[in-house]
């Protein structure tokens, strides 16, 4: 055949075009996987960094008392909320337990002020006795409004977290009996624990704070937004001293003779010299051996 008659050469040369091309696809895809890493982690830091305020842990703000459906729904009992301000997020965290979940739910800025306003006018409103009986709870417990894109996680403890939701905040008032409640809402809303094999509910479980008038005007003066930011000035840094240091002290050589690398000799003794102007070695008492004298004639 054709192909039999071709020199090596040119199979050799068709194998390293194909090895240079499948290099260059492998760099192509790395460097194309890479740049989209960073664009990704870029655009993230970004969507975090957008309401940060401080690099601050969540600071732990008054606790309050609300009202929350038993475990068989038939009554409301109260229980204390913890809230914390999220500098890092300029998020309020209201964290409290009910059937037997550990619930926190996060309020941006716009959900903050609907409920203080909402509270005024839910006071306002009580003693005007503007508050309809009559009307559908479906319709009252969002009467003063709703926000979107809040955050809520919940779990057994508050450190197994498996359900997570972005449900809209509602706010209005709820009749129990003869009783109207200021009542802040979380509605039904996707679980995206559930998408992920977190959790085995597809859907988040209704959630209604209640709140008598005191309570909710308690909440409203918390999430004050000076009150928030206040609340700075309450975290306490340590103020570190400086380590001392103490280097080790150099001990100096000492030369006789500046410049010529002679010790110094310590206690040297001084040689002494007797009457005929000889020197006497001390310390031995030797003394030095004199020349005799040589007699002149006797040379010769």
């Amino acid at each position: 055949m054709f192909i039999d008659r071709l020199p090596a050469s040119c199979f050799t040369y068709r194998m390293k075009n194909q090895q240079s091309f499948l290099a260059f696809i492998v760099k192509a895809l790395a460097v194309f996987f890479v740049v989209g890493i960073a664009l990704s982690s870029c655009a993230t830091s970004s969507k975090k960094n957008e309401n940060f305020i401080a690099d601050v842990d969540p600071i732990e703000l008054s606790p309050v008392t609300a009202q929350f459906p038993n475990f068989l729904g038939t009554s409301i009992e109260p229980k204390t909320v913890s809230v914390f301000f999220v500098p890092r997020s300029d998020e309020v965290l209201i964290q409290y337990k009910v059937t037997g979940n550990t619930y926190k739910l996060y309020l941006n800025r716009a959900a903050r002020e609907l409920i203080r306003n909402a509270a005024v006018q839910y006071n306002a409103d009580f003693d005007a006795v503007r508050l309809d009986r009559e009307l559908s709870y479906r319709k009252t417990e969002k009467i003063y409004g709703e926000v979107k894109d809040c955050h809520m996680e919940w779990g057994l403890t508050s450190f197994t977290m498996n359900g997570e939701a972005y449900p809209k905040v509602a706010a209005g008032y709820r009749f129990e009996g003869r009783n109207p409640y200021f009542v802040v809402v979380v509605p039904v809303t996707e679980n995206l624990g559930y998408k992920d094999g977190r959790s085995g509910l597809r859907n988040t479980v209704k959630q209604v704070i209640y709140m008598n008038k005191a309570q909710a005007l308690a909440m409203a003066d918390i999430l004050e937004e000076d009150n928030l930011l206040s609340s700075l000035s309450t975290v306490v840094v340590p103020v570190m001293n400086p380590d001392s240091y103490t280097e080790p002290k150099t001990v100096t050589p000492s030369f006789s003779d500046e410049g010529y690398g002679i010790p110094a000799v310590q206690n040297a003794v001084e040689p002494a010299a007797d009457d005929s102007g000889n020197d006497v070695i001390q310390g031995n008492e030797t003394e030095a051996a004199v020349p005799e004298t040589v007699n002149e004639t006797e040379i010769q």
